[in-house]
């Protein structure tokens, strides 16, 4: 174990993933899902035209439509996005971005800026592997 573990001090900013993988509310459930699977991600921000903040659709999202039989339909996502997103600021630390993860059941966390436009997410894989750098291994 490495010295003093602060992996949870560690920023936003520091362990986001960027750019932000996004999409249209206007765009399917399977435009959705090929973006989230090229782009190997387990969430996709969805932004409106002018770039603010309209909802996130996730990998659980997905599974969920596919399970119920909704996802044949293909529906917009706008109908099936989760629109009371999770959001962090670029200084938060990563203590309080896990807090915010539990205490609202999600496992990620959109990064905006003032004007309420992603700039980043940060995913409890990134919590996860801030830590392991910090406190566990140096190989990660």
């Amino acid at each position: 174990m490495k010295g003093e573990c602060r992996g949870l001090e560690r920023r936003a900013y520091e362990v986001m993933s960027t750019p932000v993988v996004s999409i249209q509310p206007d765009s399917t459930l399977e435009e959705a899902s090929r973006v989230m699977y090229e782009s190997n991600v387990g969430s996709v921000v969805v932004v409106e035209p002018g770039g603010r903040l309209a909802g996130i659709l996730t990998r659980r999202d997905v599974l969920y439509l596919v399970a119920s039989g909704e996802a044949r339909r293909n529906p917009r996502v706008s109908t099936v996005m989760a629109t009371s997103v999770i959001t962090g600021s670029l200084d938060e630390e990563l203590s309080s971005i896990l807090s915010k993860m539990k205490t609202a059941g999600v496992k990620h966390v959109v990064v905006v800026d003032e004007e309420d436009k992603p700039i980043g997410v940060v995913s409890m894989w990134d919590v996860l592997m801030s830590v392991a750098r910090e406190c566990l291994m140096d190989d990660y």
